[in-house]
């Protein structure tokens, strides 16, 4: 899966690839308290928690957007 194949799926389909990521990929962090990022297959994934569950933000390919999540993010395991 790329990023153009994922923006392509349903906002359901994209949805259900992106909690089974919490498993498959790497959860980065969250930014503010609703908005989480994660790592799916060479791209990243924002997704925001609001009364009704989770709500598609956006998907991104740019290491540069990262930036809030750097404190967050554990490097241990490169060492």
């Amino acid at each position: 899966m790329n990023i153009y194949m994922f923006n392509s799926l349903t906002s359901p389909e994209k949805l259900k690839i992106w909690l089974q990521s919490a498993e498959i990929g790497r959860r980065l962090g969250e930014r503010g308290e609703a908005i989480v990022c994660r790592q799916i297959a060479g791209f990243y994934a924002e997704y925001e928690r609001g009364g009704n569950g989770w709500k598609y933000a956006r998907t991104f390919t740019n290491p540069d957007l990262l930036a809030p999540y750097l404190d967050q993010i554990d490097i241990g395991e490169v060492s």
